[in-house]
């Protein structure tokens, strides 16, 4: 049995359950106290037991001796039934679950028909006085619980099991004190309606922190939600953070243009002898392209050379908002960087496609652990964007940050590594100097430790635990390993990274790493993966270049590197499927794209018809022709 989410019109000028009473079952108090949590200690009151002893509460203190280890309302309640409907719906024997189980003060009755669903925000619950006629302890009801890993844990549930949950609304609700007074078993309720005209069910509240971000229901609910009066402190942060990642999924795409188009250089920067910045505004004063953090452009130079340098500032006034200009910082080394340094002036236009890339910061948690970004050399660029950006949105802005950056001395730092930090006491900045200069490179004031991070450096930085405040109601400590990283820097550094933190314990999937090549801080080809159903031999012929070529499974070629070895120089950007600088249209056969490619390029069927990016895909028939 599984109850569908409902959405239940609101009309505040009457009640949807008339003279609607309730009854205490049973209540509970808890001080927070540290448990093993998926083995990690975890500070927590969801563990206690029903109470022999009536509540106390008052409007100041709401109950008297007790305390949440989180949220931040004063009464959470949960309706009985739920008891029922729960253990018979995850198959667990009903004994096995006493009250309080889910860590509520109140487990109320309301009948067969109340429940989250037609519980409005701004209803309030007035008791009756066990002593007097007048009225005893009233509570207004202000928010409902966002099912969390805690409530999992304490049902034996999977994590999954809380999407569920959360879609029902069967979560409990959050009250504040109106009136004081004492409340035990056998209390009973009259339920007064909200009076308020903007309100909604309590159940709306997890089931638009679960809902879906392409949803546009889910944002017109988010918005409805924070509209309403008096809502519960830990409710407003949730979903406000909801409506940022929803308004941040929808800009996603704003301002992104097709194929190559002119952007003009307005500002050139020399950052230091071989480091310039490279300031680039529209030429049709039509909007910029949004982009995330740590994503680059793709140019394409009047030599016909393209090549991806990533942006390097973060212009926008919030994440979902247009930027004004972009702005990319090349070193010079050879070919493309080259000319920019060399030829390039203020007033030339430039080809570029739309901001791409992979390598970005994950804005999707609800409760983000500390986020740990590493630098090497002009490394630094992507990094910058996501300090920059960290401070700025709304699921972060509170999460503590470390950023480790690794230069030769300071003749060869990048400037921006030191004038575009943001300040915050949030983060920690550790600089290392492979080669200081003697006499002029201060340790403990222009770098902390000579040559690279080692192993042991990484174990002591994070052994210790740490605290992380998101809603500024209560820290909650986590392990010094649990945490994102972000690593950029020459492939032999990346990988020297990656091994301290996961030596570290740092989990695998939180380590995004982006690699240069020495040349033109181009992206390296990724390793290959081919289907077992890839044919062992293809042929793949270029129309309107006269050419056929044989590919191999056994050699894992990309088409992009079978193009390259017969010499037809085709464009190509991130040599990862992100920028799509080397698209081909299929015009017989089919292609796949390999699993390690963007998930952008996994977008493509690679059908006859279609376009293929050519850098992270193969033949999948033994005749592929492809437009070129």
């Amino acid at each position: 049995m599984q109850t569908a989410a409902i959405s239940i019109p609101v009309d505040p000028k009457r009640s949807p359950r008339p003279n609607a009473t309730l009854n205490v079952v049973a209540v509970s108090r808890a001080q927070p106290a540290t448990h093993a949590i998926h083995s990690q200690p975890t500070l927590t009151a969801i563990v206690r037991k029903p109470s022999p002893d009536p509540l106390v509460l008052s409007p100041e203190l709401g109950i008297h001796g007790h305390k949440s280890a989180v949220h931040d309302a004063q009464v959470y309640a949960f309706f009985a039934k739920h008891y029922d409907y729960w253990t018979s719906h995850v198959g667990v024997e009903r004994s096995a679950w006493d009250w309080a189980l889910w860590g509520e003060n109140l487990t109320v009755d309301g009948g067969e028909h109340l429940d989250e669903r037609n519980t409005l925000l701004g209803d309030q619950w007035v008791f009756k006085s066990a002593d007097s006629e007048e009225d005893g302890v009233i509570l207004e009801v202000v928010g409902c619980r966002n099912p969390c890993s805690r409530l999992a844990w304490r049902c034996g549930q999977p994590a999954s099991w809380l999407a569920e949950v959360a879609r029902t609304g069967f979560c409990g609700v959050y009250l504040k004190v109106v009136k004081g007074g004492s409340l035990r078993p056998g209390n009973t309720a009259t339920i007064i309606p909200s009076k308020l005209v903007d309100t909604v069910p309590a159940a709306s509240i997890s089931q638009c922190a679960f809902g879906k971000v392409e949803d546009l229901d889910t944002r017109l609910l988010a918005e409805r939600i924070l509209r309403t009066p008096g809502l519960q402190n830990m409710n407003q942060q949730v979903i406000a953070r909801k409506l940022a990642l929803i308004q941040d999924h929808e800009s996603a795409k704003r301002g992104r243009w097709l194929g190559w188009r002119p952007l003009k250089i307005v500002r050139i920067v020399d950052e230091s002898a071989d480091v310039k910045s490279i300031y680039l505004a529209a030429t049709d004063n039509k909007p910029l392209a949004i982009y995330l953090p740590g994503q680059f452009l793709t140019a394409k130079l009047p030599s016909g050379l393209v090549r991806c340098w990533s942006i390097s500032s973060w212009s926008p006034a919030s994440t979902h908002a247009l930027p004004a200009q972009y702005r990319i910082s090349v070193k010079k080394a050879q070919n493309a960087s080259k000319y920019i340094h060399e030829h390039s002036s203020v007033g030339d236009e430039l080809q570029f496609r739309s901001p791409s890339g992979s390598f970005v910061p994950d804005w999707s948690r609800e409760f983000p652990p500390r986020q740990i970004y590493i630098s090497a050399g002009i490394g630094l660029t992507p990094i910058l964007t996501m300090l920059e950006a960290h401070f700025t949105h709304d699921t972060l802005r509170r999460t503590p940050a470390l950023f480790i950056h690794v230069a030769r001395n300071s003749k060869h730092d990048v400037p921006l590594s030191r004038t575009q930090i943001p300040a915050s006491p949030l983060l920690r900045t550790i600089r290392f100097y492979t080669a200081p200069i003697s006499g002029v490179d201060i340790q403990g004031r222009d770098f902390d430790h000579v040559g690279r991070p080692t192993g042991s450096f990484f174990t002591d930085l994070l052994g210790p635990s740490y605290h992380i405040d998101p809603l500024l109601i209560t820290p909650i400590e986590l392990p010094g390993c649990a945490g994102s990283a972000y690593v950029c820097g020459p492939p032999s550094f990346v990988n020297d990274m990656r091994g301290h933190l996961l030596a570290a314990k740092v989990s695998a999937p939180a380590i995004r790493t982006e690699t240069f090549s020495n040349e033109d801080m181009s992206s390296i080809d990724q390793g290959t993966e081919l289907d077992d159903d890839v044919p062992s031999e293809a042929v793949v012929r270029f129309s309107g270049k006269g050419k056929e070529a044989t590919w191999r499974k056994e050699e894992a070629l990309s088409l992009l590197q079978v193009a390259e070895r017969e010499e037809l120089q085709p464009d190509y950007g991130c040599r990862a499927g992100d920028c799509g600088a080397c698209e081909m249209k299929i015009t017989k056969g089919e292609a796949r794209v390999l699993k390690s490619a963007s998930k952008e390029a996994q977008e493509a069927s690679g059908k006859a018809g279609t376009m293929i990016r050519t850098c992270c895909s193969v033949p999948a028939s033994a005749l592929l022709e492809l437009e070129f």
